[in-house]
C-alpha cells in the first residue's frame, strides 16, 4: 500500500464502516458462520488500526470476538 491510498484512508471518516464490520461479524457468531465471522472483524481490526491506531475504544472488542473464533475453531495459533 503506497501513502496515497493510506492518506485517502486517514482522511475519510471510516467509523460507520468500522462499526458496520463489527457488528456484522458479531451478527455471524450468532449464525455460526466462523470465516464471515473473520473476515469482517480483520477488515474492522484493519480500517480501525488505519484510522485511529491502537487508541481506537473498540479495538479491544475486536480482538476479543476474533479470539472467540478462533477458540472456537480450537485453532490456536
Amino acid at each position: 500500500m503506497n501513502i496515497y491510498m493510506l492518506e485517502a484512508i486517514v482522511q475519510e471518516d471510516h467509523s460507520l464502516s468500522i462499526q458496520s464490520h463489527l457488528n456484522l461479524g458479531l451478527y455471524y457468531i450468532g449464525l455460526g458462520e466462523k470465516e464471515r465471522v473473520i473476515y469482517h472483524m480483520k477488515k474492522s481490526l484493519f480500517l480501525m488500526l488505519i484510522a485511529f491506531g491502537e487508541t481506537s475504544p473498540d479495538l479491544l472488542i475486536c480482538l476479543a470476538n476474533l479470539a472467540r473464533v478462533y477458540q472456537m475453531n480450537k485453532d490456536y495459533k
